[in-house]
């Protein structure tokens, strides 16, 4: 029985280091599920949550990392990415309040310089969409002064369209002009 949990983990784990994402997927998530107290419950865990975040499944990944008590610094550094990830899919679901609450919490977590400009960029989206000009501007001024690498949608360019417009409806004409 001892051999087969742990040659059990290792077969995940093994494949998770390969980049066989669907059997590490499939392999990770049978090994809490059948051994839920092992002393390699942990470890599976955090390269679970590892893979969920590498994968795009912030939804579990998140609800995967409440599971662990004691949060090592790794996964500590993998949270904000997951709460921005889990943002993002509630802003394309068009759920703006509840990804605007991500977002802050991602904002203010610990290690969260990696997606620090990002969640300012679509907190300052999500203002705009919501007539709040001024932290629409505030948020959007945020993330140019960051100057992050394009990703998507989120540039230079789609921050100062939506920043001249929200200057021009605060009537700051001046200023509009200047970010079109």
């Amino acid at each position: 029985k001892n051999q087969q949990r742990i040659s059990k983990f290792n077969y995940a784990k093994l494949s998770y280091e390969l980049g066989y994402q669907d059997i590490a997927l499939t392999e990770l998530k049978s090994f809490i599920l059948e051994y839920p107290s092992s002393e390699l419950d942990l470890e599976a865990k955090e390269l679970l949550v590892n893979l969920l975040a590498k994968t795009n499944n912030s939804f579990e990944g998140l609800q995967t990392y409440q599971t662990i008590s004691n949060p090592s610094i790794a996964m500590q550094k993998v949270y904000p990415k997951l709460l921005y990830g889990v943002a993002i899919q509630l802003i394309a679901d068009q759920q703006y309040a509840k990804a605007d609450e991500y977002l802050s919490k991602a904002r203010e977590a610990a290690f969260s310089e990696s997606i620090y400009a990002y969640a300012c960029f679509w907190k300052g989206e999500i203002a705009y969409r919501q007539k709040k000009y001024k932290e629409a501007v505030d948020f959007l001024y945020e993330f140019l002064k960051k100057n992050p690498f394009p990703q998507g949608d989120v540039n230079i360019q789609n921050s100062r369209y939506t920043l001249g417009y929200s200057l021009f409806l605060l009537e700051n004409y001046k200023s509009a002009l200047a970010q079109f």
